[in-house]
């Protein structure tokens, strides 16, 4: 205000400082209008016009200035009802976040009162009276029908399908919410997780995959938890697509390989459909890797069956081989070693399948070591070995298989839920050597 009213004193005195210049150029202006005549001197008929032009502008600015005093109350008690309906806001939903529901409503109402958009400050009340309701579930029907009002308002449907996923109880409905969240934000997190979970549990295994490909929910899982979801996830949809396409199943379990070379069932399901020249050592190659990183006996007996042996002696000696591998960790060894006993059993090379597993330490011998060693005491008709060996295989907290690394269930089979705790991404193929240790050592994160 001050700004301005300096700008006019300043323009008024420059008009002056003009009016006068000219005024000191001698010459005089005649000025004929309907029959009557006016002659008069320049200068002074310039300081004349200069001076009314100097009132005229003067009342305007006047005028101006007498129109804004109301304007200007107006806009400092808007100001302050804007800082008002803020100070409500955040009192408001401080309130709800502590679970003062009813405290919130009332905050909403005056929220309601100062608030010029009617509209949203309707939608602000309807929330705020629902909340209650929501949260004790108390009354379903009116609180998904104002979600709905919610989620049917542009400006809000985000909010409204994202509470109405949040509520649901039923794994179709949450995914079709998610569904519609994900269209209009697909950033957010939540949404995103959500989505990608129900389309597991809904084997809607094509959408799990597609969603995997989003950077920020890759992000919201530990690598090595992520890793086994994506390789379970492809080598689910290449058994689905197995019987309609070879070519795409093809693709399917090889990328599963590559999430997680240690998926034995997609590499047994590979070697079956892969064709060319190049079968038998591109086979080969596959079972090796997939072995040293998950040592599985049917792999074992793929490899064996491949190498070319021709008797037993052959067969036990090419499976040793293997345990010679650098790249085999300390316990794979311990399951390969167990898993070669067991094929020398087979082969009824019962001192090699001893020897074997004679260079297990006692104290980390797996359960199916010791019956095996039962098996060996049973052929040579050793009662004593036996029943001592079958008690140390009862007593055995060792062992291997489908094994839950966020609560250590022991499912027997491979899944990508674990049906204990129901995470998902946490069944993977190994052992139970001090499990607690084991699941903090890879950083397994629970999943809600």
């Amino acid at each position: 205000m001050i700004f301005k009213f300096l700008k006019l004193i300043f323009s008024l005195l420059l008009i002056a400082f003009i009016a006068i210049l000219i005024s000191e150029t001698k010459g005089n202006t005649k000025i004929d209008w309907l029959g009557w005549g006016v002659e008069i001197e320049t200068s002074y008929l310039i300081l004349v016009l200069a001076f009314f032009s100097l009132i005229l502008i003067f009342l305007d600015r006047l005028w101006l200035m007498i129109m804004n005093i109301p304007r200007a109350a107006i806009s400092r008690r808007d100001r302050k009802n804007r800082q008002k309906v803020e100070q409500n806001l955040v009192k408001a939903y401080l309130l709800a976040s502590h679970g003062e529901h009813k405290q919130a409503a009332v905050e909403a109402r005056i929220i309601n009162k100062n608030i010029l958009d009617k509209k949203l400050g309707d939608i602000l009340l309807k929330h705020a009276e629902a909340i209650d309701e929501i949260q004790n579930e108390n009354d379903k029907k009116n609180s998904d029908k104002y979600l709905l009002s919610l989620a049917n308002e542009k400006n809000t449907s985000f909010i409204g399908y994202l509470g109405l996923m949040k509520k649901e109880k039923d794994l179709d409905k949450i995914y079709e919410y998610a569904n519609e969240a994900f269209k209009i934000d697909p950033s957010s997190e939540q949404v995103l997780k959500t989505f990608f979970l129900s389309s597991i549990r809904l084997k809607n295994f094509k959408k799990a995959i597609e969603l995997s490909e989003n950077t920020i929910l890759k992000n919201s899982f530990p690598e090595s938890q992520i890793n086994i979801i994506l390789s379970e996830l492809n080598f689910l949809e290449g058994l689905n697509t197995l019987s309609k396409d070879i070519k795409v199943a093809e693709k399917f379990f090889t990328k599963s390989l590559e999430f997680n070379p240690g998926h034995f069932q997609a590499c047994l399901n590979l070697i079956k459909i892969i064709k060319g020249f190049s079968v038998r050592s591109k086979s080969m190659n596959l079972l090796k890797k997939t072995f040293l990183s998950c040592p599985n006996y049917d792999v074992l007996i793929e490899m064996v069956n491949r190498s070319g042996s021709s008797n037993s002696g052959e067969k036990v000696s090419f499976a040793k081989k293997i345990i010679k591998n650098n790249s085999l960790s300390y316990h794979n060894k311990i399951f390969a070693k167990v898993l070669i006993a067991k094929f020398s059993v087979s082969q009824e090379i019962w001192g090699e399948a001893k020897n074997i597993l004679e260079t297990i330490k006692e104290s980390e011998m797996p359960k199916e070591g010791f019956g095996i060693l039962a098996e060996i005491s049973s052929s040579k008709n050793n009662a004593n070995d036996v029943k001592i060996y079958l008690k140390h295989a009862a007593n055995s907290e060792v062992g291997f298989g489908y094994l839950c690394n966020s609560c250590g269930y022991d499912n027997g089979i491979n899944d990508i839920i674990c049906p204990s705790c129901n995470d998902i991404g946490t069944i993977s193929w190994g052992n139970n050597y001090n499990y607690k240790q084991l699941s903090t050592s890879i950083g397994v994160k629970k999943i809600v």
